[in-house]
């Protein structure tokens, strides 16, 4: 474990002394933001890694990518960066406070969203 009680992982999110246990999330001691989002992509790579190690291929590596953070605040507005610029208010509110990006996840649940 690391110093702030997270598991060590390596570059495929294997933690440190096992090759079959793999950490995404929080509890990864990952360099980054502490965000769904990355929870998600963390969840991306361990699959795959979890297949590919199953089946002897060569495991893919997680890397941290630039900030991206959209903040819903109210239905009407919201503050975001994307690679470090700023986005207007306007475009927050429209693109994730107005429905809080739930297209994504009934998409990604292959469910189709109730009316």
């Amino acid at each position: 474990m690391a110093d702030d009680g997270a598991l060590k992982v390596n570059d495929h999110l294997q933690v440190h002394g096992f090759s079959n246990v793999f950490a995404v999330g929080d509890c990864a001691n990952l360099q980054e933001p502490k965000l769904a989002y990355h929870a998600g992509l963390h969840a991306s790579v361990a699959v795959t890694n979890i297949i590919n190690s199953l089946s002897g291929k060569q495991l893919t590596s997680y890397h941290t990518g630039n900030i991206t953070m959209l903040l819903a605040m109210g239905r009407d507005d919201g503050v975001g960066q994307f690679n470090g610029f700023r986005l207007p208010r306007w475009l927050v509110a429209v693109g994730k406070s107005r429905d809080l990006l739930l297209w994504k996840s009934w998409r990604e649940m292959q469910q189709k969203q109730p009316c």
